[in-house]
């Protein structure tokens, strides 16, 4: 039985404009996987499962954090409707799955898609290292590429304001694809950041070649977000604490209690 399914190479890249320039690039890999077909996928698969039993598992309670709503899916349906969007019918996920039972997002993209298989729009999960989340949603206005401009209000990096907004330039992922999400500041681009991919085959034997290419790749990436929060640092771009300004990180997933309490205590 064929599958849709299947692992993206990429080429993540990250410029900063303001106050101090900074770039990086680096390489790393993704998989994107038809929720309809992650139980087949762990059949057919020895390194990809659903128990961390596995070197690559993935798990639904990972992503849109809702105790009241088992299903990935229907949360994913629920909060599409919140926008006014109904038709999802297919979903696939472009994101990182647990390596080693570890995991950890930046961000992943959930491509929806009406029962003919045409685009309705793609849920995006920013997620920090606080283990916060946050949801954008971006609507498909019958074109290739989905394109929205949306406020952030959330805290992805100590080293960028909370008022600012994301610039959304999504492709949805075929032989290849690029994605971008620059943050601006008015007009002003303040961070330019974005990866693309080239598409390969999902099997035992392309996941052990990213393994060995990419190994502990979710660790890797963490490591490499302080590694770049240490370099910031040492050029002295100005540092926001978490605690700062709560009143502004809106819609927050699992908000860290640094927030509860400094919200608590502006109503007290």
């Amino acid at each position: 039985m064929h599958l849709n399914s299947c692992l993206y190479e990429c080429e993540i890249w990250h410029s900063r404009q303001k106050p101090k320039p900074h770039k990086f690039v680096h390489k790393h890999f993704m998989l994107y996987l038809d929720l309809s077909e992650v139980s087949a996928l762990a059949e057919r698969l020895k390194f990809f499962g659903t128990r961390d039993a596995c070197l690559y598992s993935f798990k639904e309670s990972d992503y849109l954090p809702d105790c009241a709503e088992p299903s990935l899916e229907n949360r994913i349906r629920n909060f599409a409707a919140l926008h006014n969007i109904t038709g999802v019918e297919q979903i696939k996920v472009l994101t990182n799955v647990r390596t080693a039972g570890y995991i950890f997002n930046p961000v992943s993209f959930f491509f929806c898609f009406d029962r003919d298989g045409r685009q309705i729009g793609c849920l995006v999960e920013v997620g920090n290292t606080f283990k916060e989340k946050k949801l954008y949603f971006i609507k498909a206005e019958g074109e290739a590429r989905l394109f929205d401009r949306q406020k952030k209000q959330f805290y992805v990096s100590p080293f960028t304001e909370l008022d600012q907004d994301f610039l959304f330039d999504i492709e949805v992922p075929e032989q290849s694809f690029k994605i971008s999400i620059d943050t601006l500041q008015a007009e002003e681009p303040i961070v330019m950041a974005g990866f693309r991919g080239k598409k390969q085959e999902l099997t035992d034997k392309s996941l052990l070649a990213m393994t060995l290419r990419y190994p502990l790749a979710p660790l890797r990436v963490i490591a490499l977000i302080h590694l770049h929060a240490l370099l910031l640092w040492l050029k002295k771009v100005p540092y926001h604490r978490k605690e700062e300004n709560a009143e502004q990180q809106t819609e927050v997933l699992n908000p860290h209690r640094s927030i509860e309490k400094t919200i608590e205590g502006t109503q007290a």
